[in-house]
């Protein structure tokens, strides 16, 4: 890896490849991404020079990393927002109103899979309400939200897997 330090691989790796791979998520960020999430193991895996194969929170951990969930996750989000406070008669609030009736009437759509990520952490009220306030003290918010959770699935599955017994 050459003559960087530490901080210099993640910037590099946050200012070139992150935003390649979180490309348009703000669309298609409603779902957790193997492949993606893969990029950033491997990048990881081979700072530390480690296999591949070595156990993704140990090498995360390591990094000090979250998930890249985490940024596309608040992406969805952060363009529903968007949305909510666009003037009724533009044609993506438009769109949104529609796939939320198609939602309603038991459709699958994107405004389903929105709703769904805001009721898993905790948001449900702002989807009922639709009052988001401040919007970037929720998406503020949002994270932090998304990263306690990411931070307590790391504690367990550290806690729990049989091959992060000695990393433990």
């Amino acid at each position: 890896f050459g003559y960087f330090n530490v901080n210099q691989w993640f910037k590099l790796f946050d200012s070139m490849v992150k935003p390649i791979l979180c490309y348009g998520s703000h669309i298609w960020g409603y779902k957790y991404s193997t492949e993606i999430e893969f990029v950033q193991h491997s990048f990881c895996s081979r700072f530390l020079g480690v296999k591949n194969s070595t156990n993704s929170c140990i090498v995360l951990g390591e990094c000090g990393r979250l998930p890249l969930c985490v940024n596309y996750y608040k992406n969805c989000i952060k363009y529903w927002c968007k949305l909510l406070t666009m003037e009724d008669h533009r044609y993506p609030k438009r769109c949104y109103f529609m796939l939320k009736s198609f939602d309603n009437i038991g459709r699958i759509t994107w405004a389903t899979h929105i709703k769904n990520l805001l009721f898993t952490y905790g948001f449900g009220y702002v989807l009922i309400s639709h009052e988001i306030g401040d919007t970037n003290s929720f998406i503020r918010v949002f994270r932090k939200r998304l990263i306690d959770c990411f931070t307590q699935d790391w504690h367990r599955s550290v806690t729990e897997s049989s091959r992060c017994y000695h990393y433990k």
